[in-house]
């Protein structure tokens, strides 16, 4: 039921609740199973679900892609979409990111986390391998 009409499923931003009637999702989702901020399905534009939760940025040890918060591979303290593996950091103080792309210089390069930089590559003080 919504707005005092009988209808076969609640409108978008609207969910079921145990009467039976169409109740209104928290505000930061798009579509929800419940009323609260952690019962999320899909998102509102510019916001990234994880565990429910809509958020305006992934965090740490996550990436953005299709309007989800992913888990990076276990290497990395932060890494960009597609793949997990293209990490931006080392969850390892003592392992360096070696950037898989040629463009090395970029401000923020993402690659794959080394113990320690390939012949011809030196380490920043970013601890990021630099060709030499």
């Amino acid at each position: 039921m919504h707005h005092g009409k009988c209808i076969s499923h609640c409108p978008e931003q609207h969910y079921i609740d145990d009467h039976g009637r169409c109740r209104a999702c928290h505000s930061s989702c798009w579509s929800c199973s419940g009323p609260s901020v952690s019962q999320c399905t899909l998102c509102s534009q510019g916001l990234s679900l994880h565990q429910g939760q809509c958020l305006e940025s992934c965090g740490d040890g996550l990436y953005h892609q299709d309007q989800t918060c992913h888990i990076c591979h276990p290497s990395c303290r932060g890494c960009l979409g597609p793949l997990a593996s293209d990490c931006l950091r080392c969850l390892k103080p003592q392992e360096a990111l070696l950037p898989q792309n040629s463009h090395t210089h970029r401000a923020r390069p993402h690659g794959v986390c080394v113990d320690r930089c390939p012949a011809r590559f030196y380490l920043d003080a970013q601890h990021t391998c630099r060709g030499k």
